[in-house]
């Protein structure tokens, strides 16, 4: 990284250079144009990174950034963000409630501004960011017979939402209800998720017709949507047609039924649509299901987050203290 002295006397031109050196040895950072660069513009930098990328959070962040980092640290230069001004922020955001995850996911794209700002050159440095622990993962799984008396307790037209989610754990607004018929091939008993509907850009196969309950599924749903066609005296439009509608329309939110669902069930409330991609998890970890193969069914990337879902509940340990038994036992 160079910078011009803005003068043509040597003397000068090293006594400049004594100064920045000086600064690097008390960690002060020393970037070109004169550390010109301000929060905004590290920060415009992000959001332009995510869009190129298209990635889906991109939305997400630009809304943390007007809410809670533009208000904190707009109008200052990147250089005089250091280790103890993050600190001091993460404090203030703590005074207000956030919670420890909340505030991490903050901090990250705050560090993303500065990486890409050493990446072109813009900083010479980046200061440590430190992270706050965040909270276990969640134990929010169904049982079977918690399940059964939930989904019973669902509206009819949603039942067969839940029982999908359920089986193949994949991610319910993005994915699931957004399918199509043309994604689903009855013949050969197969539904094919599209990069585009994906969280990770990927597309997917389900081959669903090894599952006898979601044959069933898409069978039912399938004359489900015949007889609204029939009713509205129109023909069934298979390649837009929505696989999981309300009178032939889409199911964008269920969350006011999903809670009295749980209610009136007597299931513990702060369960979520997210429990069932949970129990999916677990449901594959209990039948043994080799974890590769299971993060091919519910779409994850990484095998730490995939454990992550697999809840270990008082079986468990119960199960490996009987095997530890029985082997002490010869």
């Amino acid at each position: 990284l160079t910078e011009s002295s803005g003068t043509a006397n040597r003397k000068d031109a090293l006594k400049l250079l004594k100064l920045r050196e000086a600064d690097l040895a008390k960690g002060i950072p020393v970037a070109k144009k004169g550390t010109k660069l301000r929060f905004e513009d590290g920060i415009k930098d992000v959001l332009n990174h995510y869009r190129v990328k298209g990635f889906r959070s991109a939305a997400k962040v630009e809304q943390r950034v007007r809410l809670h980092l533009s208000p904190y640290f707009g109008g200052m230069r990147m250089t005089d963000i250091g280790t103890r001004t993050i600190r001091a922020y993460q404090a203030h955001r703590t005074e207000q409630g956030a919670a420890p995850a909340t505030i991490n996911r903050e901090c990250s794209i705050l560090n993303k501004a500065f990486v890409l700002a050493v990446t072109s050159r813009d900083l010479a440095w980046r200061p440590v960011i430190e992270k706050f622990t965040e909270a276990a993962p969640k134990t929010d799984h169904f049982t079977d017979a918690e399940f059964v008396a939930f989904r019973d307790n669902m509206p009819t037209v949603l039942q067969g939402l839940m029982t999908f989610l359920r089986a193949c754990g994949w991610r319910s607004k993005s994915e699931v209800q957004t399918l199509v018929w043309g994604q689903v091939d009855r013949k050969a008993q197969v539904i094919r998720l599209s990069p585009e509907q994906s969280k990770n850009k990927e597309g997917r196969p389900l081959p669903y017709g090894a599952w006898p309950e979601l044959v069933e599924v898409i069978e039912t749903q399938w004359q489900y949507r015949k007889e609204i066609a029939t009713q509205k005296g129109e023909l069934p439009a298979p390649e837009n047609d929505w696989l999981f509608h309300r009178n032939g329309k889409q199911i964008k939110d269920f969350r006011g039924a999903f809670k009295s669902a749980l209610k009136n069930a007597g299931i513990p409330e702060h369960k979520t649509p997210h429990s069932l991609r949970r129990t999916c998890v677990r449901n594959l970890h209990l039948a043994k299901v080799d974890p590769k193969k299971g993060m091919r069914l519910t779409g994850h990337k990484t095998f730490t987050v995939y454990e992550d879902y697999n809840t270990i509940v008082e079986g468990d340990v119960a199960d490996v203290l009987a095997e530890v038994a029985a082997f002490q036992n010869g």
